[in-house]
């Protein structure tokens, strides 16, 4: 998400318009979520999608004609997926019905962006919020709302809104001060912590980077645990040793961590660690056999049945998968399942 507002906020420092497509309303099956968002761009390319097919063409022409507009800023276009039209056009019949926001955005965006920015760069969420109606009383077409900004209209700040999203946060409605808004939370990408950095962690971290996590990478060998080998990891860290070393992390139930060392007793001694936070998503890699063994040694220790069934083993979904990079498909799969389910 952060890159994404960084080209949006290169183009607009540059003297461009850009139009920000935002699905503010979703029912039935349709290929995108509420909040999912797009950008349109002055020469007819873009970033993100909304879907694709006829109703993202039709919203990138829209784009288009509302940035020669300059009367109005935003403009909302519903699209059916049972019309015909739509769907043939799509090559699907998804049955359901989505309302984009299209927001004209200017050189005064820039410093909205940017703070969004600074608070997914600090792995803090804040909000995008987007008057709805036709009367929006002087409202600027996205006002950023964080823990540390004044309300923008009658109790619409930080804390309310928190509440009013839910953990983890997602996309909601407001009405306040007579007024409606769509308010969309802008997060800093899932945490994946992998413990061991051997052939199944780089395939798997590189496909988790790829879909939308911040893989952090943890090993005791310094020849592995470098920027050469995890290019596109979000942190990496060289350690000592194994033992008493997850405390550090300080993990929350937004993280999400993977258990690979090179040996079962390495495995044995994180996963008692790991079992003390509060992660949200706990994996190992492993056997049934090697699984049943540490789960019978842990018990004998004090760990809980409860705590044992929060862990995932083997991880990754079914898929008959045998080398590092299909076992990474297998267990990024799972992953995304998590995320998608709020873990």
């Amino acid at each position: 998400m952060h890159d994404f507002f960084q080209t949006i906020v290169d183009r607009l420092s540059l003297g461009e318009t850009v139009v920000l497509a935002t699905i503010v309303r979703q029912e039935g099956s349709t290929p995108r979520d509420a909040g999912t968002m797009m950008a349109v761009f002055a020469g007819g390319s873009i970033s993100g999608t909304i879907g694709g097919g006829f109703a993202e063409a039709e919203v990138m022409r829209a784009g288009r004609v509302l940035m020669q507009h300059e009367e109005t800023c935003r403009s909302i276009r519903t699209f059916s997926l049972t019309d015909g039209k739509s769907a043939s056009s799509m090559g699907m019949v998804c049955g359901g019905d989505i309302d984009v926001l299209l927001t004209r955005l200017d050189g005064s965006a820039v410093s909205v962006l940017q703070r969004v920015m600074e608070n997914i760069a600090q792995e803090k969420t804040c909000f995008l919020v987007f008057p709805l109606g036709d009367d929006f009383s002087g409202c600027a077409p996205v006002i950023m709302v964080d823990d540390s900004a004044a309300p923008c209209v009658e109790d619409m700040d930080f804390a309310t809104i928190s509440a009013k999203a839910g953990i983890p946060p997602c996309p909601v409605r407001m009405t306040c001060g007579g007024m409606h808004f769509f308010v969309n939370p802008a997060m800093p990408a899932p945490r994946v912590y992998f413990f061991g950095a051997g052939h199944v962690s780089r395939a798997t971290a590189l496909y988790a980077a790829q879909a939308g996590f911040a893989p952090v990478i943890v090993d005791d060998r310094k020849e592995l645990a470098t920027r050469e080998l995890f290019s596109f990891a979000h942190a990496i860290h060289c350690l000592a040793s194994f033992h008493d070393c997850v405390a550090s992390f300080a993990l929350e139930r937004a993280d999400l961590v993977v258990i690979a060392s090179r040996v079962p007793l390495l495995d044995n001694v994180l996963l008692e660690q790991v079992l003390h936070t509060s992660a949200g998503f706990v994996g190992m890699l492993g056997s049934v056999k090697k699984r049943d063994a540490i789960f019978a040694d842990l018990l004998t220790k004090g760990i809980a049945q409860d705590d044992l069934d929060r862990v995932h083993c083997p991880i990754g979904i079914p898929i008959g998968a045998r080398t590092p990079q299909e076992i990474g498909v297998s267990i990024v799969a799972e992953l995304i399942k998590a995320r998608r389910a709020g873990l």
